[in-house]
């Protein structure tokens, strides 16, 4: 197979998958009247489309790229993994497929491990008045606390590798100042733009990319199909050229 991103050409894939879940009731409120609209069922699903696209590159290459929406918390790549090994593994005997997630915790496996990064933000969620009460005079019993580090104009923090290597994390936190910072997200150069990605926090997010201001949001308020495809182009355009040299070259 030709290398699908030669000649501007985008990902061999891309599409909806529809996720939804089922099995318990809820009150259905209109936000503008806060009336009910209706009585959600055990039986009801409430499907969202969450985005995919997959990349295979040119013949004789032992890997291929998959990148997965995840909106407002919920994502279907945990699922769709388990499937895809499933059926590789029923179609395939004797052989095995293995699903990695690029992200800063498996910089050994590359993709952004040498993308410069512009800004490094810790993040420190409910935070108590204690501490906000140290920095500002506020009735607000709690609130988010961020602590940002950015380099000057035309600088950067240098890579994302030694970037990580260098947090100074304890049993997954981050302590400054006497604020202990249970997330870490870095700004990192990306194809062409700048990117914010998950070092440190919940499971779900470690390594998620954020594209909500490069996207547009349409009427039904999830993002536009051919907007959320052209930034999904972007950022698998840029791990596919990290990763080829390394595996050609081996």
């Amino acid at each position: 197979m030709p290398d699908p991103f030669r000649d501007g050409l985008s990902g061999c894939s891309k599409g909806y998958v529809h996720y939804g879940m089922s099995g318990f009731e809820s009150r259905i409120i209109d936000r503008s009247t806060k009336e009910k609209s209706y009585d959600r069922k055990t039986t009801d699903s409430e499907e969202i489309p969450l985005f995919y696209e997959f990349l295979y590159p040119k013949a004789g290459q032992d890997y291929a790229l998959a990148l997965f929406q995840s909106f407002q918390g919920r994502s279907c790549v945990t699922k769709i993994r388990t499937a895809f090994r499933t059926e590789f593994k029923d179609q395939h005997h004797g052989y095995t497929v293995n699903v990695k997630k690029l992200m800063p915790g498996d910089l050994h496996d590359l993709a952004m491990q040498n993308s410069l990064v512009k800004r490094l933000t810790l993040i420190k969620r409910n935070a108590s008045s204690d501490i906000t009460d140290r920095y500002i005079e506020s009735n607000i019993e709690h609130s988010d606390i961020e602590f940002s580090i950015s380099s000057r104009p035309r600088k950067n923090l240098g890579n994302l590798k030694n970037l990580v290597k260098s947090l100074r994390m304890n049993d997954g936190v981050i302590t400054h100042d006497g604020i202990t910072y249970e997330e870490a997200v870095a700004d990192v150069r990306i194809g062409d733009r700048l990117r914010r990605v998950g070092l440190l926090g919940p499971n779900t997010e470690a390594g998620v990319i954020d594209i909500t201001n490069d996207v547009t949001t349409a009427q039904n308020g999830h993002p536009e199909y051919d907007s959320l495809a052209a930034q999904a182009d972007n950022i698998l355009k840029s791990f596919h050229q990290r990763i080829t040299p390394n595996k050609d070259s081996q």
